[in-house]
């Protein structure tokens, strides 16, 4: 690798002795299949003798190993009623663990399956890892070893001539996913012995650092909001790694959130939108409205949205409040001021649309007018037509008024927000309708 895993991983723990592992588990992938696990419950055996693993033709050996390089392994059934495990081709390569968790070995094959039969010939001949490691005791490459034919410069860089080590994890950062306006602590979980820390945030300066240990408490200094990357930069005898940890800081900045809405009303129902651009995720909208006023929040599938109810007859101009929770708490306010549109507001009491929301149905009542005769008064039944759109504006509903009204069925349809037109005399109201099923 030219670089470090980013995400958590474990490093496999090896021992180079030269001593039978009184147990073995194998893990490998079969014929190219899903991982295995094969597991030999007595003491791996050194193979003391020359070994051939390929013949020409004739049957002549080809390749050959020499004595007291592999371990073998016999596989256990690993219960009861369970076939024994078994390797395979495919399976080349991979390690054998002994019973402290440490690689000891890597498969070569079987040399003794000479009909290619794995069900009957259970066992494997594992590489010992002590005759893989290339250098003796004093560090000195063996003959005809180097720095490519070797693992002791890849796993031992610094020649310490360490004859085993455990299970290592990488190193993490742990500590709240959220910094909201106190401090916090953290830790680097799994440092090396003797490395030094140094901490930095991206962007730089967003938060402050105790110290700069494994431990330190973060300080959010309130100048950045939103995501921010804390970074630790590890320096061991092995050389430097750098690990990272996204952290939400200060909730909600006032500039990325804003209410879309119409800011010149009549009466009726209007749609207001939470436009948010930033990356801490929203928990709930509290809207807050005048008195008289209703609001309907549109829960699925925008629950940023809400419906508001303005009554007639209201004085103008006024104030629609919304406050909002993240992981830092309650925030907020944010306002948007509506005025009265005057000039194209239909009579308040000309139709009636009921209930608003809707579930199954609902109704368009016309307002009766009286008109004076000679001799008494007649009342007059309005004629009117309306048409439900979808927010595409695809029509979805038509009726036409029979005794002053129009009765709409919406079972059907989707839950949403709907456009109502209403036509009267050669006059158009529109009406917003929220169906929620």
């Amino acid at each position: 690798m030219n670089s470090s895993p980013s995400r958590e991983v474990t490093y496999a723990g090896w021992s180079r002795a030269n001593v039978e592992a009184t147990s073995g588990v194998a893990i490998h992938h079969p014929n190219g299949d899903v991982k295995k696990i094969s597991l030999e419950n007595d003491n791996l055996t050194n193979v003391p003798i020359w070994t051939t693993w390929v013949r020409d033709i004739f049957g002549n050996p080809v390749v050959e190993c020499p004595p007291n390089t592999h371990w073998q392994a016999i596989f256990d059934s690993p219960g009861i009623g369970i076939d024994p495990s078994t390797v395979q081709p495919g399976s080349s390569g991979s390690p054998i663990f002994n019973q402290n968790h440490q690689v000891v070995g890597q498969l070569h094959g079987d040399y003794l399956n000479t009909n290619n039969d794995f069900c009957d010939n259970r066992r494997g001949q594992f590489g010992r890892f002590d005759i893989s490691w290339g250098r003796d005791n004093n560090g000195d490459f063996l003959p005809g070893r180097n720095a490519a034919n070797s693992l002791a410069p890849w796993l031992d860089p610094n020649n310490t001539n360490a004859m085993a080590t455990n299970t290592t994890l990488l190193p993490t950062i742990s500590g709240p996913d959220f910094l909201c306006s106190s401090s916090e602590d953290f830790i680097v979980n799994n440092v090396p012995l003797g490395s030094s820390i140094s901490w930095s945030s991206t962007p730089s300066g967003a938060v402050s650092f105790s110290n700069n240990s494994d431990s330190p408490t973060v300080t959010w200094l309130g100048g950045n909001f939103g995501s921010i990357t804390l970074t630790a930069t590890i320096v061991s005898t092995c050389g430097s790694i750098e690990i990272s940890k996204d952290v939400s800081v200060g909730g909600i900045s006032e500039n990325d959130l804003q209410i879309i809405g119409d800011d010149l009303v009549c009466y009726g129902n209007y749609l207001y939108t939470v436009q948010y651009n930033g990356d801490i995720s929203i928990l709930n909208y509290d809207w807050n409205v005048p008195s008289g006023w209703s609001v309907t929040p549109v829960s699925n599938p925008h629950p940023n949205q809400a419906m508001i109810y303005i009554p007639p007859y209201e004085s103008f101009p006024q104030t629609i409040e919304l406050f909002v929770q993240t992981e830092c708490g309650y925030q907020g306010a944010w306002f948007f001021e509506v005025w009265d549109q005057s000039i194209g507001c239909a009579s308040p009491f000309a139709f009636s649309v009921y209930p608003n929301p809707v579930d199954d149905e609902f109704m368009i009542v016309g307002k009766m007018e009286f008109q004076s005769t000679q001799n008494d008064m007649e009342t007059v039944i309005p004629n009117f037509s309306a048409t439900l759109f979808d927010q595409d504006g695809n029509p979805k509903l038509e009726g036409y008024s029979a005794d002053g009204q129009i009765l709409f069925k919406t079972d059907h349809l989707r839950s949403g927000i709907y456009v109502l037109h209403i036509l009267n005399d050669g006059e158009k109201e529109e009406r917003k309708i929220l169906i929620q099923h």
